[in-house]
């Protein structure tokens, strides 16, 4: 699937990460949390979430105490909104490649 959005996770500032949209038109999208480690030069993505809508654009919350929450603007093809999501497990993901889990936001 191709991504259509990504924005910064601001309120993790242990970690390189950042949160990638994919935009499937009339269909299943995915919400990516992806991890750069800066050191090693290695890329993985720890948690993808099932969105139910085309995803145009997400912005993450820039407070620390919130860094779980995440704005998506999405379509159904007929109408725009906007919704808040809490990324469940995020504070337990793993700092390491091998770590993988799909879940709903």
């Amino acid at each position: 699937k191709q991504a259509r959005c990504i924005a910064a996770l601001e309120g993790d500032t242990d970690r390189n990460t950042f949160v990638a949209a994919t935009l499937v038109l009339r269909g299943q999208n995915e919400l990516h949390v992806v991890e750069f480690n800066e050191d090693t030069n290695e890329v993985w993505c720890p948690l993808v979430y099932a969105l139910p809508h085309e995803v145009w654009g997400v912005a993450c919350c820039p407070a620390p105490e919130h860094v779980q929450l995440v704005l998506a603007t999405s379509s159904d093809g007929a109408e725009q909104r906007t919704s808040l999501y809490r990324m469940d497990r995020l504070a337990e993901r793993e700092a390491a490649p091998e770590a993988g889990h799909r879940g709903a936001p």
